[in-house]
């Protein structure tokens, strides 16, 4: 399932690594959400999903989230990143991208 939200998504090369960051809709955030990054390899479709870090604000509420993949486990070429949040089991998709990975 996607929902439109303000939820946010960046990638970007870190060295040899693939960061995607972002801020996440508080209307998806519970006491118990959990957060992922999906990357599809828009040839050969397959995906993999990674949890990832959340980032807190001064008052201790998540505000946003962040994940470092090695660049040897990324697909080269195009590929499409979702983030997810799941919540009482279940998983919505909070925002996407396009972007190439060399």
């Amino acid at each position: 399932l996607e929902n439109k939200t303000d939820s946010t998504i960046t990638a970007e090369k870190q060295g040899s690594y693939l960061m995607v960051s972002g801020k996440i809709d508080s209307d998806y955030i519970e006491d118990e959400t959990e957060i992922f990054v999906s990357i599809r390899d828009n040839d050969s479709m397959e995906t993999k999903t990674y949890p990832v870090f959340y980032i807190q604000s001064g008052e201790g509420e998540i505000s946003g989230y962040q994940v470092y993949l090695k660049g040897r486990s990324v697909p080269i070429g195009n590929i499409h990143i979702n983030t997810i949040v799941e919540n009482e089991g279940q998983f919505v998709i909070v925002a996407s991208q396009d972007t190439n990975w060399e």
